[in-house]
């Protein structure tokens, strides 16, 4: 447990370090005439809705991990440990995936794809290692938390719908602010016309719950023989407490 106390504080740690370094961006980037509009735009962007989520659920953990360490709130903790967990599997780690997948794949092929504005000045007050927190780094974080945490428990149908719902807000939050703003989010949504644009976004969705699936498909793969492990155990142990009697009529 001490482990994952470790690992959930390091996590803390840089998600305020980036959320720290975001804050700064946004301030210098409304008092400038050119970069504002992206300013006023920096809620709408997946990987801000991505990299908020994530902190929520690392910081949940880390709650999680002081409680279990503490001994307090045992009952409840266990719930809430169960409710991260599947909000973790089910959102956070398929999109921890899926942003920087889609982000560094558009880049490579053409940057003009997802950059909404191209001043030069929005690589002088956004450092590299800022763009790579919320653009690279959340798939690491993801990947190590999967492989500590070593949860197999829920079947791939019931973690489908939360993430096809969370897309579908999105994809919805896309058409809001071009209707309030005359601005897509992404320029290469510009380039297209209405039925590709959409067969594009569902694409990506698409792409997006084939990540999810293949995502808990091998981590259940991999941990899966681990919580057999841990329920056999449980369950020796229960058995281990009962009589002679109880044990017969088990078998």
């Amino acid at each position: 447990m001490m482990n994952s106390l470790l690992l959930h504080s390091g996590f803390a740690i840089y998600h305020f370090m980036a959320w720290k370094g975001l804050v700064h961006v946004n301030y210098h980037a409304l008092k400038d005439k050119r970069l504002s509009p992206m300013a006023e735009l920096s809620t709408r962007f997946l990987t801000n809705w991505n990299f908020t989520l994530q902190t929520l659920v690392f910081y949940g953990y880390l709650l999680y991990d002081i409680f279990h360490v503490t001994g307090v709130c045992n009952e409840w903790r266990r719930k809430f440990k169960k409710k991260l967990d599947f909000y973790f599997y089910s959102i956070v780690a398929p999109m921890g995936i899926f942003v920087p997948v889609v982000f560094w794949g558009a880049i490579l092929f053409d940057t003009t794809l997802l950059r909404v504005f191209h001043d030069p000045a929005i690589d002088v007050i956004m450092p590299p290692w800022l763009n790579h927190s919320v653009h690279t780094l959340v798939s690491v974080n993801v990947l190590v938390h999967a492989f500590q945490n070593k949860v197999s428990s829920f079947r791939l149908q019931s973690l489908l719908l939360p993430l096809i719902i969370f897309n579908l807000c999105y994809i919805s939050c896309i058409y809001v602010t071009h209707y309030e703003t005359r601005i897509w989010v992404y320029p290469f949504l510009r380039k297209v016309d209405e039925p590709y644009r959409i067969m594009i976004l569902l694409f990506l969705c698409g792409l997006s719950v084939f990540i999810g699936v293949a995502f808990n498909y091998v981590n259940n793969l991999c941990f899966s023989e681990n919580m057999t492990s841990v329920n056999a155990k449980f369950y020796s142990e229960k058995i281990s407490h009962l009589g002679e009697k109880d044990k017969k009529q088990i078998d």
